[in-house]
């Protein structure tokens, strides 16, 4: 029994291979060969990258407020710097900055021994007594741009003897940004418009829009130390915050009419 069915087995595969061989062969001979899933033809199409710019003055300063201050020990310093920065505070305060708006940012001590040179030739070198720095900073918002000068020049004769940078910025900056985006869309459109006409076709539907990017800035003084008196006034230009947003449109194209 099981070399009969042996037998058939064998005769079974001996007719199958010669008809899969032959359809095999005449596929190739008729220039088709072996099937694939066939992939479909890209999408006509025109991608697009349109701008929207928004200008805006300012109504809002931001600037950082520092004192530092050094003694013989470390409690020494942080106090005097505490009480530096406390006069400060309320120097800005009393100008209209609400608490809210007055955020510590930076706190730190730290001690420095210098090496001095030798007092004559082969004598060692010697070095300056140890001391600690002391440093402390507020970020401060002012929403009366009219008074940021005069707020830093409080700020500094109230004992500040470091502002870092002032900058400026809009209150409302989600709806300059939404203008900006909208002007965008209508500059991506115009483009492919624009373009599909000069090509001798039609705009069709949109295939897909993607945000390539948001770029907000305003005009900011320098950063570093500055040392003011108080009679000397600071001259505080805003400029325009500017927020620029970029829309990337893919439109599908139809034939000409």
């Amino acid at each position: 029994m099981s070399l009969l069915r042996t037998r058939a087995r064998l005769k079974i595969l001996g007719l199958l291979v010669p008809t899969a061989l032959a359809f095999f062969l005449g596929g190739c001979v008729n220039g088709v060969g072996p099937t694939t899933p066939s992939s479909a033809a890209p999408p006509r199409a025109i991608t697009v990258v349109g701008e929207g710019q928004i200008r805006e003055a300012p109504d809002l300063a931001r600037t950082t407020l520092g004192v530092e201050a050094t003694a013989p020990s470390a409690v020494a310093a942080t106090r005097d710097a505490a009480a530096r920065m406390a006069a400060v505070i309320a120097a800005v305060k009393r100008l209209g900055v609400a608490d809210v708006d007055i955020q510590t940012s930076a706190f730190s001590i730290r001690s420095e021994r210098y090496n001095l040179p030798p007092a004559k030739p082969g004598a060692a070198p010697g070095t300056t007594p140890l001391t600690y720095v002391a440093s402390n900073s507020v970020a401060v918002t002012i929403r009366d741009m009219k008074r940021t000068g005069a707020i830093l020049d409080a700020a500094v004769s109230a004992g500040a003897n470091e502002v870092w940078g002032v900058s400026f910025a809009h209150s409302d900056e989600a709806a300059l940004r939404r203008r900006a985006r909208e002007l965008a869309v209508a500059d991506a459109r115009a483009r492919a418009e624009g373009l599909a006409r000069a090509a001798g076709v039609e705009l069709g539907e949109v295939i897909s829009i993607d945000e390539v990017g948001l770029q907000p800035f305003g005009r900011a003084m320098g950063q570093g130390s500055v040392g003011l008196r108080a009679a000397d006034p600071t001259p505080i230009e805003t400029g325009e915050v500017t927020i620029t947003d970029r829309i990337q449109i893919v439109f599908a194209l139809l034939p000409a009419a």
